[in-house]
């Protein structure tokens, strides 16, 4: 399943007993779209491409065996992307697809075939695909993991899957170029489980699957870039085990259809966290009465500045990476010993803080009313003269991250 962000459903194709039907989920009312596309088929996986304004589908298993297709779906009707050549990806099912909506790229990793597991990353541009981290670090053979696209981070976070000897319990993460281990741990290992990000709230969350040996896993975890956390909803759908899941970008929640039912998880959103650390005294948070929010005035409180300086803020759209760089990128070869920059300066640098008193100051931000705005982060940082402190005479806070309500 996938959300349709220009036509506002959720698509939903196949499955173990839905053959090769498409239907429509608007919030409110399920409705099967008669068309012809791809074949019946189960274990498959589908990502929306918001560049493209198209549900891409891959592979699963089908009446012929496992299948090696690409479809698109456009609102109204499927169309096969490309066709199936020497070269691109081998047959496969249970595998995990998502959609890097900063560098415009479907990425596919694993899967199952009858000859063994996969460990390949592939790459969708348009109508081709190509492989990447050909002979890198990665997650390593696995089926039944799942993948989803963490836009604050700008990565994909994996998690979990079967080898074909163990079940895995391993978070990964790639930034288009690399996979890197996260964390080992958190929720325990499982497949054939739900994975999907949450944008209003910048959470992947996780949900369901199997532990083995046919034991359902009935929890519910999220992951904030670092740590997961269990949460406990108050009502939670009976063994999710291979749940069609996706977010609704416009409604603002995940949708999942499990064994015929469907469900909605509408969680309480974030607007601002503090992360890294600083240098020097300074530090930076939200100001309390104060949201980021579209039409109004967004303010961060500064304080321990050193005294008689003028702070300034720069802000940018990710914490993970800047240009080439990765964040957090170490500062000491600039004269700053024990700093670093935690955000990407998109928006250029030197945006003047006003002192509020001898050690603090405010920076406010007018969010223009644009409803595209909604769930978009920004990452802040603050940075003040700090003469005789480094050889750079200049100190930085920790990061603060804002999501646009």
């Amino acid at each position: 399943m996938a959300f349709d962000a220009v036509r506002n459903r959720s698509i939903l194709f196949g499955g173990t007993y839905g053959g090769g039907e498409t239907w429509s989920w608007d919030g409110s009312n399920w409705a099967q779209v008669q068309v012809t596309g791809p074949s019946a088929r189960s274990a498959h996986a589908m990502a929306y491409d918001s560049q493209l304004a198209r549900i891409v589908l891959f592979g699963g298993t089908g009446g012929t065996g496992i299948l090696a297709d690409t479809w698109s779906w456009n609102g109204s009707a499927w169309s096969q992307v490309g066709s199936i050549v020497s070269g691109g990806p081998v047959a496969r099912s249970s595998h995990a697809l998502a959609y890097d909506s900063l560098r415009g790229k479907m990425v596919m990793y694993g899967g199952d075939t009858p000859t063994g597991k996969l460990n390949d990353t592939w790459e969708l541009s348009g109508s081709a695909w190509a492989p990447v981290n050909v002979f890198g670090i990665n997650p390593g053979r696995s089926m039944g993991h799942a993948m989803a696209f963490d836009s604050s981070r700008n990565v994909c976070v994996l998690y979990g899957g079967f080898n074909g000897n163990s079940i895995l319990n391993q978070t990964w993460e790639w930034n288009g170029t690399v996979w890197s281990q996260r964390a080992i741990g958190g929720p325990s290992q499982r497949f054939a489980h739900g994975l999907v990000y949450d944008i209003q709230r910048g959470r992947t969350i996780l949900i369901g699957g199997n532990y083995g040996q046919g034991s359902p896993a009935t929890d519910q975890w999220e992951w904030d870039g670092s740590t997961w956390q269990q949460q406990v909803p108050s009502t939670y759908p009976t063994a999710p085990f291979v749940p069609a899941i996706t977010y609704d970008t416009i409604r603002n929640r995940v949708v999942m259809y499990t064994w015929g039912q469907t469900w909605e998880l509408v969680a309480t959103p974030w607007t601002s966290d503090q992360y890294g650390s600083g240098c020097g005294s300074p530090a930076m948070q939200l100001a309390t009465n104060s949201l980021p929010a579209r039409g109004a005035s967004a303010v961060a409180t500064i304080y321990n500045i050193p005294s008689g300086q003028f702070p300034f803020v720069c802000y940018g759209l990710s914490r993970n990476s800047f240009g080439s760089y990765f964040l957090p990128l170490t500062l000491s070869g600039f004269g700053m010993p024990g700093c670093e920059l935690l955000q990407s300066a998109d928006f250029g640098g030197f945006n003047a803080a006003t002192p509020n008193g001898p050690a603090s100051a405010t920076f406010s931000m007018t969010i223009p009313n644009l409803s595209w705005l909604l769930g978009l982060p920004l990452f802040l940082q603050a940075w003040s003269p700090a003469p005789n402190f480094n050889a750079a005479g200049v100190v930085a806070s920790n990061g603060l991250a804002w999501m646009i309500q």
